[in-house]
């Protein structure tokens, strides 16, 4: 609807026409749109302002309310990728899984079953996007 609502809006504009009541029509769509992206991005930054929080407060409890060193290590994570921040997460997950399995199977277990990564990266990865994307929605 908006791209209908700008191309309005241009031809008015291109053949100079004089506005009408279909061009006010199409200004207040735009208007509406404009409003909306601005309500979900404040959401977004809500959610963001409620994880910050959260990871600073477990931060600080985890580490003796040092708050020089954790607000300085949180901007040093905020500045990293988002996607290399997802596939250390992932790589995490796989080590982690790979430990339990080298813990719990005999070695004979472990030479007919193994399997490394055990989960499809891919996979978890488009999971792990959907659930951020899923919070991102619930919050608008």
């Amino acid at each position: 609807m908006i791209s209908k609502d700008i191309d309005r809006l241009k031809y008015t504009f291109y053949k100079g026409n004089k506005i009408n009541q279909n061009d006010i029509k199409a200004l207040n769509g735009f208007i509406e749109y404009v409003n909306q992206e601005k309500e979900r991005q404040l959401n977004n930054y809500q959610l963001f302002a409620k994880l910050f929080v959260n990871t600073l407060k477990n931060d600080l409890l985890r580490n003796d309310y040092d708050y020089q060193t954790i607000t300085s290590s949180l901007q040093s994570v905020l500045k990293i990728d988002f996607d290399v921040q997802l596939d250390s997460l992932l790589m995490d997950i796989s080590q982690h899984e790979l430990k339990k399995d080298i813990d719990s199977l005999s070695e004979e277990d472990l030479l007919k079953n193994f399997k490394y990564p055990k989960f499809d990266t891919e996979q978890m990865k488009d999971r792990i996007i959907e659930i951020i994307q899923n919070y991102i929605e619930d919050e608008d």
